[in-house]
């Protein structure tokens, strides 16, 4: 979790400051220093390494929560295990163990901030400033679905212990 919270703020730092930076240097009558091309130079490398950082961890998460959701499910879906009314409570209750609530805690702020960005880009989209919002909103709602999808699958193989869960949802696919 750590490294996932420094690679979006490194990212969100990076393409703010680059991006402003351009924006900036972009303006009529201004004049562009060496150190402004090597200051964006730089927080162009920290947004760049911070998205390629995300979206491996992306990638990583993705199938590990996969995995996991696969294992949790796999006792009850061979047999194994019987279903039973605490899986119902067990499947709720994940939410609120640490690791969890900080994710889903994590996501809900980013993607608030990324409303809030897409949200800029619409009312001014012929900025730079408003463009570079734009993009850190769009990277925003990226990370913040993508935490939130891992959740939602984990909770999912969870839920496969409660037996009313299971009967509802083998309900809907027969529809």
């Amino acid at each position: 979790m750590v490294v996932g919270v420094g690679a979006y703020v490194s990212a969100v730092f990076g393409w703010f400051v680059g991006g402003g930076m351009i924006t900036a240097m972009l303006s009529p009558g201004v004049r562009v220093l060496p150190s402004d091309i090597l200051i964006t130079a730089v927080f162009w490398v920290l947004a760049i390494g911070g998205s390629v950082v995300l979206w491996m961890l992306w990638r990583s998460g993705r199938d590990l929560v996969r995995a996991a959701a696969w294992w949790l499910r796999a006792p009850y879906v061979l047999g194994h295990r019987p279903r039973v009314a605490a899986g119902w409570v067990q499947a709720r209750t994940v939410n609120t163990e640490p690791p969890v609530l900080a994710r889903i805690t994590t996501a809900t702020f980013v993607f608030l901030f990324g409303i809030a960005g897409v949200a800029w880009l619409f009312r001014d989209p012929t900025a730079g400033l408003g463009l570079v919002i734009g993009v850190l909103g769009l990277l925003s709602l990226a990370c913040g679905v993508g935490q939130m999808g891992g959740v939602i699958r984990l909770v999912s193989g969870l839920s496969e212990a409660d037996p009313l869960w299971v009967r509802l949802r083998s309900a809907m696919r027969r529809s």
